[in-house]
């Protein structure tokens, strides 16, 4: 690699030595044949060649090489580095600073269009891009965004740039939610953020894509600023579609055995007074296998439908004070039956959002469950109702046993184990069809909670 780099330099030392000698030669036969009065210009074009293809200090080593050339060739006595006359002085010290001058404009000239050329190939690359791309300054000005981003924001590019990312003036859900999550990532870094998905209806189907903020750093070492890149994961939707036909069908295909084994089972035991001791343990552990299977089978069928709730919406104006409503009314006897308290405050209006009704009860459902699931006799489950930053905010707090810092990073994954070390799927995967659902309808879930000190789930859904 070294050699390279000095087989290259000694290349343009030659070709710069060339430039001074053609031009010294080019000079001379010209003021023999046509009487030049001034060879000086003639050997300024060779420390302009040298200057546009040698670069800077090869450049300025040209101009002193010209002068000396100049002098020894066609300042009087000639071939001497002598010079008798004082105009002569003064006109070789104009002829160095001229070509130092040159040399220096000339590489500035030579590196700016190298930067722009650059420049216009990293726009390119960024265009020609299937991700959304945005590139903010040390400021938070936004110096490019191409036009996949640009769609998935719904931001005009020529209204955006040069201007402050978290002040654009747009009050699009997609905006938002990023807006919120790089304000979230720049106040801690250090932090896991929470996963932004967003969906855009683009060229005759649905896109997803996935928010990763970087920030990247000058080459000497300075803040260079953010890149928001929004990942087109559409691919990976489509695998995972077609994972879950295959679940659902072979759990569609497990409930058919599963209920003939079922009612055999059923009929051993009414005749259980004719079998033995032993064949009663057997029977019994067919009835526990056959209650598992059934489980799983539930639990494939539940997986299967996760994603598919976070696809298809029926929108129309919903008000969650009544969806709150009719969940506490549904969960009230089992509330009673296991000795919990459960209640809701809902403010009197501005709980309107644009959503699917029958999925955003789901989540309320799921929300409510979960906390009566895990808190005990004499605690207490409260629904709360807000309206805040443009969002409306949903939170059921419990005042169950709570979640450790380490499960709290993976609760909304799907089949994640309890906090007590319940069943697979009793908390995870209800968490996770939660998750799909709010982030369906531009909005995000967070989870705040300690061991010991109950947990507090929010989801925030942008109104309109």
């Amino acid at each position: 690699m070294i050699d390279d780099v000095q087989k290259s330099r000694a290349k343009e030392f030659l070709l710069a030595l060339t430039f001074v000698v053609v031009s010294a030669g080019s000079a001379k036969v010209l003021e023999s044949m046509v009487a030049l009065p001034d060879p000086a210009v003639i050997l300024l074009l060779g420390v302009l060649c040298a200057a546009v293809w040698c670069g800077l200090t090869l450049s300025i080593a040209t101009a002193v090489a010209s002068v000396l050339v100049y002098d020894f060739f066609f300042v009087e006595p000639l071939y001497t580095l002598t010079v008798a006359k004082p105009h002569d002085v003064v006109a070789l010290v104009v002829f160095l600073v001229v070509a130092v001058l040159i040399s220096n404009l000339t590489t500035r000239l030579r590196n700016q269009a190298g930067i722009l050329a650059e420049k216009a190939k990293t726009e390119a690359v960024i265009e020609a891009s299937e991700d959304g791309l945005i590139l903010l300054d040390p400021n938070g000005l936004v110096v490019h965004a191409n036009e996949v981003a640009c769609a998935i924001l719904e931001l005009q590019r020529a209204g955006i740039v040069g201007r402050r990312f978290d002040d654009l003036g747009s009050d699009h859900p997609h905006y938002l939610r990023v807006r919120s999550a790089v304000g979230d990532f720049l106040a801690h870094p250090e932090r896991e953020t929470d996963r932004v998905e967003l969906t855009l209806f683009l060229r005759g189907r649905d896109h997803y894509f996935v928010l990763r903020p970087t920030v990247f750093r000058s080459p000497d070492g300075s803040p260079g600023g953010l890149i928001l890149a929004m990942q087109d994961v559409t691919y990976l939707r489509d695998q995972e579609g077609r994972r879950e036909a295959l679940v659902a069908t072979l759990s569609h295909e497990l409930r058919t055995p599963i209920a003939s084994l079922s009612m055999a089972q059923e009929l051993f035991v009414r005749n259980g007074d004719n079998l033995t001791a032993e064949q009663r343990d057997w029977l019994e552990a067919i009835r526990e296998d056959v209650h598992r299977l059934r489980d799983v089978a539930q639990d494939l069928l539940d997986l299967s439908r996760a994603q598919a709730l976070s696809i298809a919406l029926e929108r129309r104006e919903v008000e969650l004070r009544d969806v709150v409503a009719r969940v506490i009314k549904i969960f009230t006897p089992q509330a009673s039956e296991k000795g919990v308290s459960v209640s809701a405050a809902m403010p009197a209006e501005g709980l309107i959002v644009t959503g699917d009704e029958t999925k955003l009860t789901w989540a309320v459902s799921n929300l409510l469950a979960n906390g009566l699931r895990y808190t005990p006799a004499g605690g207490r489950v409260d629904v709360q109702g807000a309206v805040h930053d443009g969002a409306v905010e949903i939170t059921v707090s419990d005042t169950g046993p709570g979640i450790a810092p380490e499960q709290r990073e993976r609760i909304f994954e799907r089949f994640a184990q309890a906090a007590d070390g319940g069943e697979i799927g009793s908390a995870g995967l209800g968490l996770a069809i939660v998750r799909d659902i709010v982030q369906a309808h531009g909005g995000r879930i967070r989870v705040e909670s300690a061991a010991g000190g109950g947990s507090r789930f929010v989801i925030e859904i942008p109104r309109g």
